[in-house]
């Protein structure tokens, strides 16, 4: 996130972007499984009015975030990225 925010910090839309991150968050401390399967053990939620998804896995009692990473690159990236 931090990255991404660097990126856009001196557009207006750094803080909508903060904001929708922020409420992708607070969703998946809700509702864990709201995001779709994306690959292997990963789960992937958009974040909403932006070009990032949230990836991330559900354990016993968590909920870990892996990457937060641009859906536009190419999804061998992103699984590379993720480890898969």
């Amino acid at each position: 996130m931090q990255s991404a925010y660097e990126r856009c910090a001196d557009w207006p839309q750094a803080e909508k972007l903060e904001a929708n991150v922020r409420a992708g968050l607070q969703q998946l401390g809700e509702q864990p499984a709201s995001g779709r399967h994306f690959a292997g053990r990963f789960r992937r939620l958009l974040v909403s009015q932006t070009v990032y998804g949230i990836f991330y896995i559900i354990e016993a009692h968590r909920v870990v975030i892996h990457a937060m990473l641009d859906l536009r690159r190419d999804p061998e990236t992103i699984l590379r990225r993720l480890g898969l």
